[in-house]
């Protein structure tokens, strides 16, 4: 199996990261470009040309890999959707639409959540896996989150900064339609597939 470390935060740390033999787990595997498509307009249309006119995302996104972006998410400061007058998209908004693009192996998605030294890392990974990975999937790895009490910034909508938790916002992923301006795919609650019910974990 081959590895690759990306440095992060100027070598203050290290993420391990598998790019090759990962243990292929969740949706994100199928690299077809047509997957590719559809996983990109998880995020609506008005949404991803705001983030395409940002110089953020042309200067910083536009040429990232599965490797490079570790070193942008590791700069992130705070978590969000679109703020301000004009809606401005985030930068937390601007990486996930990158990982929407290019579909990183599940070990390298999984190596983000489990990530304990970088909350945005963590809850980076924590919203693409919510978006794309299957009900079971993002239970079993996302409710391990709800552990985890640390303070995040939180970009609102009307420009303005809060402070959340980590577990809080976890919550919100696994219980909410919406999260961060964008809406997530609905989740069937464990064990009621199986008994043929519809009721959902997501109002």
């Amino acid at each position: 199996t081959g590895k690759s470390a990306a440095v992060v935060a100027g070598g203050v740390s290290r993420l391990q990261v598998l790019f090759e033999g990962a243990d292929t787990c969740f949706a994100v595997l199928n690299r077809s470009s047509s997957f590719t498509t559809r996983q990109s307009i998880l995020l609506e249309s008005i949404v991803r040309q705001k983030i395409y006119d940002l110089p953020y995302w042309k200067n910083e996104c536009f040429a990232l890999t599965a490797e490079t972006l570790v070193e942008r998410a590791v700069e992130l400061r705070c978590v969000g959707g679109t703020t301000g007058g004009t809606r401005k998209a985030s930068r937390f908004l601007c990486l996930t639409l990158k990982l929407l693009q290019i579909q990183p192996e599940a070990e390298i998605v999984l190596e983000y959540i489990r990530n304990e030294e970088f909350k945005y890392l963590r809850l980076l990974g924590a919203f693409y896996l919510r978006l794309t990975g299957r009900p079971a999937e993002v239970f079993q790895y996302l409710e391990p989150l709800l552990n985890d009490y640390r303070r995040v910034r939180v970009a609102n909508p009307d420009g303005s900064f809060s402070l959340d938790h980590v577990d809080a916002v976890v919550h919100r992923l696994l219980t909410r339609p919406y999260a961060f301006d964008v809406a997530l795919p609905r989740l069937y609650l464990l064990g009621q597939q199986k008994s043929g019910t519809t009721t959902m974990a997501t109002a």
